[in-house]
């Protein structure tokens, strides 16, 4: 009944996971300008893209049909508040910047492409964004002028990885009008999105006091700390390979559980991917059974089944989001167990067995809901054998779901 249980539910979990898929990301209110600039508005799938894209899905409305957008459709979409993208002909320098593809040359290798490219400054002069398959390369334009590619090169000199910056050069020679940047400005900037960003927020607000720079609101790495506690019911049927009388099923017990993992948000699609690693404790499970001897003399004994374990889990969460406040969470999981305590004793026969080492791993899936910072989870465990580390003639089944409850800690939020 128990297996049929965990089998059950592992299906369920794993249904949830392709319906999920299709299911995350949301249409949000927008625009796209068609090749005539004419504006189009409606709803696009908010997808987070973390490349540059090549098509949008857009709604007339949100109970309406969806079409694909191409790129040789429109000239460029927004998001309301969240993202704007540009169709440009550019100058893309294709270089490597893989280490082991590096070069001894300090130049680019330009090819012309047309592409979306990301409004990072939507200014007089502007700050925009390609990423593809590795490749991350920033633009500028000024006014309604051509779009200039921000050069960095990674190359070789000798066995050293050194990099031609000409994009600070760039940049001075373009913002030297500007007395309230200075030399240090230029000399500390990196080829990164903060860096630039706030360089040319600086540039524009020099040029124009009125100027506000607008914040899109975007998917970034935010990390947070989880605290939980709950029940574990697991039940345990033990095998010998060498005499079967040295197992037995001992049955269903339901103990304490809690724990603590760090979960790290990753940066696209609406963080909806995290992953996660932490520690957790169930109490001890410790249950004793009648087992039949063939003796007149004693015709039972008592044997008892105890074991300890620390778990390490290490996995992967899939939030689906159902309005601002309540998401749906979806686990998979691989944990390590180290066993601190592990023992079979026998009131009468002499066969004991104890151990207190090794380590095993096992299988998680798990599924869940969370409302503002507070969340609730039901996991089970698949493949779980507490002597595989430590025996090849001792086998366990152990089917163990459990129920956690627990708060959400923010640390890293930017």
């Amino acid at each position: 009944m128990k297996n049929n249980l965990t089998r059950s539910f592992s299906l369920f979990i794993l249904l949830l996971i392709a319906q999920a898929t299709m299911a995350q990301n949301r249409y949000k209110e927008g625009y796209y300008l068609n090749n005539s600039g004419e504006k189009v508005s409606g709803f696009i799938k908010n997808v987070d893209w973390k490349s540059s894209p090549s098509s949008i899905d857009f709604r007339t409305s949100l109970e309406g049909d969806s079409k694909t957008i191409r790129l040789n459709q429109m000239s460029g979409f927004t998001i309301n508040g969240q993202v704007t993208y540009l169709k440009k002909t550019f100058e893309l320098d294709v270089k490597s910047e893989k280490l082991n593809s590096l070069n001894f040359s300090k130049e680019p290798e330009f090819e012309t492409k047309t592409a979306l490219l990301e409004l990072l400054v939507d200014a007089p002069t502007s700050l925009l964004y390609y990423e593809n398959e590795g490749t991350r390369k920033f633009f500028y334009s000024k006014g309604s002028g051509e779009i200039e590619a921000l050069v960095y090169v990674r190359y070789l000199v000798g066995t050293n990885v050194t990099s031609n910056d000409r994009f600070k050069q760039q940049l001075a020679n373009e913002f030297n009008g500007c007395s309230e940047l200075s030399y240090t400005d230029f000399e500390n900037l990196t080829y990164k999105q903060n860096s630039l960003i706030k360089l040319f927020e600086q540039y524009n607000s020099c040029q124009d006091p009125d100027y506000v720079s607008i914040k899109n609101e975007k998917s970034t790495l935010k990390l947070n700390l989880n605290v939980f506690g709950g029940l574990n019911s697991s039940s345990v049927d033990v095998t010998n390979s060498v005499n079967s009388r040295l197992g037995g099923d001992f049955g269903n017990q339901t103990n304490l559980r809690f724990g603590a993992e760090a979960e790290l948000l990753l940066p696209f699609n609406n963080n909806a991917f995290a992953i996660y690693f932490g520690v957790v404790k169930n109490s001890n499970f410790e249950t004793t059974i009648i087992q039949d001897l063939s003796s007149t003399t004693t015709p039972q004994q008592d044997v008892t089944l105890t074991y300890s374990t620390v778990s390490l889990p290490v996995g992967v969460r899939y939030y689906i989001p159902v309005n601002t406040e309540v998401k749906i969470l979806l686990d998979a999981g691989y944990h390590i167990d180290f066993i601190s305590d592990l023992n079979i004793e026998r009131s009468v026969t002499p066969n004991d067995f104890n151990s207190q080492n090794g380590s095993y791993g096992f299988l998680a899936l798990g599924t869940g809901v969370q409302y503002k910072r507070f969340f609730a989870r039901a996991n089970v465990d698949i493949g779980k054998d507490p002597f595989s580390a430590s025996t090849f003639e001792f086998q366990s089944d152990v089917s163990s779901f459990n129920v956690v409850v627990g708060y959400q800690i923010p640390l890293l939020n930017d």
